[in-house]
């Protein structure tokens, strides 16, 4: 089963830098349409897997949820570039929103599969859920309307140096280091976590709900961090916050402040509340901040190219952290053990903490020089220095005196 998954998210980990390049060329709504397509088909495929012979099977399954990672990653990225695009002003906001929907599948996905499962073997549920996203694809290519979008696209792919523009960012390392860690150690907690509370006897739905609150709290979090950075743009800050409610958390899980055993169970399921309390800064205020920090830069320009290249490199961190977490987490619970493995989560997010407070000043520091030099070059019959406007602009002339500036 692992090897499936994991191929899964090495497809997805290797493909979604080059989606942009498809997006600018053919437009969003055929790769969100195609990605639905090619995701609902896999699903459904797979579903019939148990009836070829074991010397094909294992190689089917894999070239199967390799396809199927494919697909995800080609619709997740555009339809992150679209909303972006279409909520430009609440983007932290809706990419929250969409985390939450996210959740919600999380949620609902294993006990419906659970029942289909029960009721039809391993094929009806690969079927049931193929088939409706395959539907769901016929809806997008028929409702799906984003001629505004697609006029603006340049049809050009996006180049080397673009993308070696954005990573040279401190705030593109630290946001990718952020989404990464975050996803590393939800997949340690998955893995885990069952090990670590079968010593209470817990009824399997009692687990369940336990799982639960981790999905939760995330899915509350997300919206709501990301509509407090687009109102107050603190998004290093809700970064640090968040991290540092993981450090809180995680020293929770790891029973590091009670002994008795009703306390360590409720402190497992306050641990894991908080975790998903914190991943929401963590993952919605990445892009928001990777956005804003390029933008302002007038290294790009607010457009539908700059939303694609944002939002490849947040989705590419997404699979990047499940291979991680995915290859570690076990190992590390065998050789380390609970306890230990929290103590070392914790004092990486809290080294995450004061380097996002550090970034924060740099950030805020960086850009009261930035509008000092515009105070100063401008006329009485000019406009407000350029960090105060929505608009940013990006031609070479700007972005040469801008340097001089700067060396100055």
């Amino acid at each position: 089963m692992w090897t499936g998954v994991y191929f899964n998210y090495v497809c997805y980990s290797v493909i979604a830098p080059f989606y942009p390049q498809l997006l600018n060329v053919v437009g969003p709504k055929f790769v969100i349409v195609s990605g639905l397509f090619l995701t609902g088909g896999s699903t459904f495929v797979f579903g019939f897997l148990e009836k070829c012979s074991e010397k094909y099977f294992l190689p089917l399954s894999v070239a199967i949820r390799a396809l199927e990672g494919a697909g995800f990653s080609a619709y997740f990225t555009a339809v992150l570039t679209v909303i972006v695009k279409i909520f430009p002003a609440n983007a932290g906001y809706y990419v929250g929103l969409t985390e939450t929907v996210v959740t919600i599948g999380m949620i609902t996905g294993p006990p419906f599969g659970s029942f289909l499962y029960a009721a039809g073997g391993f094929r009806l549920p690969l079927v049931t859920f193929g088939a409706i996203i395959l539907l769901v694809s016929g809806i997008a290519m028929v409702t799906f309307q984003i001629e505004e979008i697609d006029s603006e696209t340049c049809f050009t792919s996006i180049t080397t140096k673009e993308y070696k523009t954005l990573l040279k960012l401190n705030s593109t390392l630290l946001a990718m280091v952020c989404v990464t860690l975050n996803v590393v150690t939800d997949n340690f907690l998955l893995i885990t976590l069952n090990n670590h509370i079968k010593s209470y006897n817990l009824q399997p739905v009692t687990i369940g709900f336990i799982y639960m609150c981790l999905f939760l709290s995330y899915g509350l979090s997300s919206p709501l961090s990301g509509r407090i950075a687009d109102i107050t743009n603190l998004e290093y800050i809700l970064q640090a916050s968040g991290a540092f409610i993981l450090v809180i958390s995680f020293l929770l899980i790891g029973d590091l402040f009670v002994r008795s055993n009703e306390n360590q169970l409720f402190a497992v399921v306050v641990g894991l509340l908080l975790k998903g309390l914190g991943a929401g800064p963590l993952i919605c205020c990445s892009y928001t901040a990777c956005l804003k920090a390029i933008t302002f830069r007038r290294l790009a320009s607010q457009d539908f190219r700059t939303f694609t290249m944002v939002s490849t490199v947040i989705s590419f961190s997404i699979p990047l952290g499940n291979l991680i977490g995915g290859s570690t987490s076990g190992i590390m619970y065998e050789h380390f053990g609970m306890r230990l493995c929290a103590i070392i989560y914790a004092a990486i997010f809290l080294l995450l903490t004061v380097v996002c407070i550090i970034q924060s000043y740099v950030e805020r520091t960086f850009f009261r020089v930035v509008s000092l030099l515009e105070n100063n070059t401008l006329h009485e019959t000019e406009i407000m220095p350029i960090c105060w406007q929505q608009t940013i602009y990006t031609t070479n002339e700007n972005m040469q005196s801008f340097n001089n500036k700067i060396s100055l």
